[in-house]
């Protein structure tokens, strides 16, 4: 588990216990691998955390994934609205 953001402890140990929970119950189903990552902005400052279990290149190999999956389609809309005509008033 990894914290890193100022969020009073109180609402990190809520917020962590219904993690701990939610993952157990997802690994019980025989799965390999679980990550859950969370963001919260808070007077415009970004604060996340994140817990998992399971398989560490399993998961690596997950967000490795998910990452070239969001670069792709990123690529993807920039060409799409690099290739529309602009509207002329």
């Amino acid at each position: 588990m990894t914290h890193r953001d100022t969020t009073s402890p109180s609402e990190m140990e809520v917020i962590d216990e219904k993690v701990k929970a939610f993952v157990t119950d997802l690994l019980q189903h025989h799965l390999v691998n679980i990550r859950v990552f969370i963001t919260k902005t808070e007077e415009g400052l970004a604060k996340t955390y994140d817990h998992g279990g399971g398989d560490w290149y399993s998961v690596y190999g997950s967000v490795r994934e998910w990452l070239i999956k969001q670069d792709e389609r990123s690529k993807i809309s920039v060409h799409q609205e690099a290739s529309e005509p602009e509207e002329t008033a």
